[in-house]
């Protein structure tokens, strides 16, 4: 499916940088409008983006209208804008972007390429808030994850993310983590957030909770990672000020 034979220079009318969800199927809609002539640039070796190793049901409600493991929503997604006459490159960066002349530079393993479009589209998706964003202090020690790199870890590297986990965050991504957690045989020993309560749907929170028994800790931050090579706790504080540490070996943040 990859198109890694390519010309220093390309002329396309479309050229589409993503290809995740939101850029696949925006290549299938561009092809039932008769417009085949796009490419579909991503830096992963392979299209579908967060789905492709987000490894649970809960995907093609919505657009497909039938729950599909997010790996065949992925693969799907790809072969519908195959189909409708797109191209796809992979383990293509975009390095620069000129609006003026319409062109976008790319850097892939056979070199560097210039694309010019008639139409140029961003749809790299977004990203989690990690501990960085959050300030949240403490040692630097191994097993701090987003939902996105634990997902990775287990379902593509089929890594390990350590033995006992808090999640921080309460909404959608945070129960997919959960479900990545138990795969890899990982408990949760706590889903934190600083809201008054979870944001995702009640069925979510009780089914999980419900059958692995962890505990939601609301009006709930996480003030300190404690370890030195490891993860060895975090440090909670809730609404009254009260502080406790629950010892862990990972912490995933979330959302």
């Amino acid at each position: 499916m990859p198109d890694q034979q390519h010309p220093a220079q390309q002329n396309v009318d479309v050229v589409v940088i993503g290809a995740g969800p939101a850029g696949l199927t925006l290549a299938h809609a561009l092809g039932e409008l008769g417009i085949s002539d796009v490419l579909i640039i991503d830096r992963d070796t392979q299209p579908g983006g967060v789905p492709r190793y987000s490894d649970h049901h809960g995907y093609g409600i919505r657009d497909l209208r039938q729950p599909l493991r997010g790996p065949i929503y992925a693969g799907h997604l790809a072969l519908r804008a195959v189909k409708g006459g797109s191209r796809i490159m992979t383990e293509a960066t975009v390095t620069d972007i000129s609006a003026t002349q319409h062109t976008i530079e790319v850097t892939a393993p056979s070199g560097r390429l210039t694309v010019k479009a008639k139409v140029i589209v961003i749809a790299t998706g977004c990203r989690e808030r990690p501990r960085t964003a959050r300030l949240v202090p403490g040692t630097r020690p191994a097993g701090v994850f987003t939902t996105g790199w634990l997902q990775r870890l287990v379902h593509l590297q089929h890594g390990s993310p350590g033995k006992r986990a808090v999640i921080v965050g309460a909404e959608h991504v945070s129960y997919s983590a959960v479900l990545t957690l138990r795969h890899a045989k990982c408990d949760v020993v706590a889903m934190v957030t600083e809201r008054r309560r979870h944001d995702s749907f009640s069925v979510f929170n009780f089914a999980a909770r419900a059958r692995w028994r962890f505990p939601l800790l609301t009006s709930t931050k996480v003030t300190e990672i404690l370890g030195v090579n490891q993860v060895t706790g975090v440090q909670i504080q809730d609404a009254k000020g009260r502080s406790k540490i629950l010892e862990c070996d990972s912490v995933v943040f979330t959302g």
